[in-house]
């Protein structure tokens, strides 16, 4: 477990309430991780051991929401789990055991799935320290009861702008995309602030970011960047509370632009997004929020398709001939969610064969019919794109008639093409079916003059 404080812990005499906050996460040195409901539990307690195991004074046995309870831990990664509050009623206690501060992760005992924690520190050495965390408690010589106390070395005053987010839900998804472009998605974010935050209300209070990184914790480049998603009235939106409910942010951003085709098997795997205070805030006010937020999204790449083609005229080829000229009317039929539009995506062999599915031997073979604006043909989600006219000569010299029973066409994704996708070879009936990206017309074979 790793846990930050910002600043020196200060902790005056006799007072009932001393909130103090910590930025927690979880560290992975294993292959591994976990993921379900009520997985994790931290308990937060003043003592007077550094190492966290000497007797415990004022415990909040359980200071993770639910939440923060079910953060995802994926192997060999560090998985935010956000800032923890800690609330201590000081009354009574002396300065003789409460030297330090200190939280403890376990396992929940209700937790969805069975595992062991095996604390284990950097060097990948069995540590049972690893797991506690704690800070010492400066006694100042004198307070103040309107002061707040946990931030910075020296008292702070409590300000009714400070505002202090505790956990996030955010999801970004699409009906449809199109590899290769940006996608008309709907963003959906919560910022849930803790019960003690203050109230804020002006103009240019909020920027919401979005972007694709290859870790998770979403250093390195930005993919994909979106420095704004939010418009100027989701910019001005005032954070109250209402009632004994933590004040709640929540934006959903219609027809947002982003592409979501590189995520998860393309240039990055991890979508992030960060909400922060403005730049330009009016008026200003101390924001303190999580890190960048990042989650491992799916692969989207898979493109149900199938071919459609039809003869131009009469398929026939002369025995011995070595130009038997004919030519075909091609188009895709994309029956799923995801299209494609990159260059060189689309390849289409034609050739002769003894077979009517296609997979017997193919004799004089192109092996790409296509031009190269045909190969960069776009094709949207549940639609069909014409490529046009694919022309083909097949050359009889040494063939058979039972060789050149059948002349097909067989349409496959280039190798070099500018975006990685897979073809997923599908029938009317949404179902799999190779056959769907050959088509095989017979062939009138003879002596013609």
């Amino acid at each position: 477990m790793e846990a930050e404080h910002p600043g020196v812990l200060i902790t005056p005499i006799s007072l009932s309430v001393n909130e103090v906050d910590f930025n927690v996460s979880v560290i992975s040195r294993g292959s591994i991780g976990v993921n379900g409901s009520n997985s994790w539990n931290i308990a937060v307690y003043i003592t007077d051991q550094d190492d966290g195991l000497g007797t415990r004074y004022r415990e909040t046995q359980q200071a993770l929401n639910s939440v923060q309870s079910a953060t995802r831990l994926a192997p060999f990664t560090t998985s935010r789990i956000g800032i923890v509050c800690y609330s201590v009623d000081m009354i009574g206690v002396t300065r003789d055991y409460a030297k330090y501060v200190c939280l403890h992760l376990t396992k929940r005992s209700d937790s969805q799935y069975e595992f062991v924690i095996h604390p284990t520190n950097s060097k990948l050495n069995p540590d049972e320290t690893v797991v506690y965390k704690c800070f010492p408690i400066n006694w100042p010589a004198s307070y103040n009861k309107k002061t707040r106390y946990g931030f910075g070395k020296k008292l702070q005053q409590f300000e009714p702008t400070d505002i202090i987010m505790t956990y996030l839900e955010w999801s970004i998804g699409t009906g449809a995309l199109v590899i290769g472009e940006d996608d008309n998605t709907t963003l959906k974010y919560k910022a849930i602030m803790t019960e003690r935050s203050g109230e804020v209300e002006g103009n240019n209070l909020w920027t919401l970011s979005v972007f694709g990184a290859k870790n998770i914790h979403g250093i390195g480049r930005k993919y994909s960047y979106k420095p704004q998603v939010l418009s100027i009235e989701q910019q001005a939106e005032p954070l109250k509370k209402g009632g004994n409910d933590q004040p709640v942010l929540s934006f959903t951003v219609q027809n947002f632009r982003f592409d979501l085709s590189g995520v998860g098997c393309g240039k990055y795997r991890y979508l992030c997004a960060n909400f922060e205070k403005n730049e330009n805030a009016e008026p200003d006010f101390v924001f303190r929020n999580f890190k960048v937020n990042c989650k491992k999204s799916g692969c989207y790449k898979t493109v149900n398709l199938a071919m459609d083609v039809e003869a131009s005229d009469s398929v026939h080829v002369s025995m011995g001939s070595p130009e038997n000229k004919m030519a075909f009317n091609v188009s895709l039929i994309s029956r799923g969610p995801i299209g494609v539009n990159g260059a060189n995506s689309w390849n289409v062999v034609v050739y002769v064969t003894d077979q009517d599915d296609g997979l017997g031997k193919r004799y004089s073979k192109t092996r790409q019919a296509l031009n190269s604006v045909q190969s960069a043909t776009r094709l949207a989600p549940f639609t069909t794109s014409r490529i046009g006219i694919v022309p083909y000569s097949a050359d009889m010299t040494g063939l058979t008639c039972n060789q050149a029973q059948y002349v097909c066409l067989h349409l496959t994704k280039r190798s070099d093409s500018q975006y990685k996708f897979v073809i997923h070879p599908t029938n009317e009936s949404i179902d799999p079916d190779e056959t769907a990206v050959y088509k095989c017309f017979s062939i009138f074979c003879g002596l013609f003059i």
